[in-house]
């Protein structure tokens, strides 16, 4: 059984503070084997995929809550337990499809889903991948105007619509995204190169591909912006976060580099370290 022996999670999101206050702190608990098992042979989990199944829409009231509810639910159901966390798996189309309206329950979902199962992370698909990565472009937009290289948004997201949205809530919805996308490169502490052949190139793609050449002058360009962010965390002292939107996004970018070059061969680890002027 390919699914056997699977290291159980560790820390692992189960729950919030609400799409509307995704801020609050996040209560990590631990596996309850026998619980979610009884759960699951009672078939607990069908009513809460129906919730999911629910038309919603960003800061929808009851239905929004509902969903939310539903999530949480879920997330404790499979967080550790590859039986469940397999059952969970199958509802994947449709969590991609609520993954713009209700973020952060999507992702502290899929987070518990593949936190530390390395067959799952190891199926995910490609689609997943675009649309974190989408809306990791996107957040660099949320950044002050006056600060230096804006890339431009990628797919329509709340972000790049014009909602509004706080400073609070977007760090809160890029941390637990970067928390995702760290689990899927890798579950359980092990890179996974699948996830990183994945990650890499939308991480690069225009316009993400910066500047390797230092002849470049383009490149020193570059260099300050980095510098400045790094700065401007330092200011805010890495604690809220919300305070450096831009230092905060290059930081997040940073550390999937890292991540996709973690255990590969040196050209790809040098490849990582040029892409930004460190």
């Amino acid at each position: 059984d390919p699914w056997a022996g699977e290291p159980r999670a560790g820390e692992l999101w189960a729950g919030g503070g609400g799409e509307d206050a995704p801020g609050a702190p996040q209560r990590d608990a631990p596996p309850d084997a026998p619980g979610q098992d009884l759960l699951r042979h009672l078939g607990a989990h069908e009513a809460a995929f129906g919730a999911l199944r629910l038309p919603v829409r960003a800061g929808a009231g009851e239905r929004g809550g509902l969903f939310e509810a539903a999530a949480v639910f879920l997330a404790a159901f499979c967080r550790g337990l590859p039986p469940n966390q397999r059952l969970v798996f199958g509802q994947l189309p449709l969590l991609l499809a609520r993954l713009d309206a209700m973020p952060n329950s999507v992702m502290g979902l899929l987070l518990a889903l593949f936190s530390a199962n390395r067959p799952l992370c190891a199926a995910a698909p490609p689609r997943l991948f675009r649309a974190l990565l989408a809306a990791h472009r996107a957040e660099a937009q949320l950044a002050p105007a006056h600060e230096v290289f804006t890339p431009p948004a990628g797919p329509a997201t709340a972000a790049s619509r014009g909602a509004r949205v706080s400073p609070a809530t977007a760090a809160a919805t890029a941390a637990l995204r970067l928390r995702l996308l760290l689990e899927l490169l890798r579950p359980g502490g092990r890179p996974l190169r699948r996830s990183q052949r994945l990650v890499l190139p939308l991480l690069t793609a225009p316009p993400f591909a910066l500047v390797t050449d230092p002849s470049d002058g383009e490149y020193e360009r570059q260099r300050a912006a980095v510098v400045a962010a790094a700065s401007a965390i330092e200011a805010a002292s890495l604690g809220a976060g919300s305070e450096a939107p831009r230092g905060r996004w290059y930081v997040h970018t940073l550390e999937l580099l890292a991540a996709c070059a973690d255990g590969q061969a040196a050209p790809l680890q040098a490849t990582c370290r040029s892409l930004y002027p460190l």
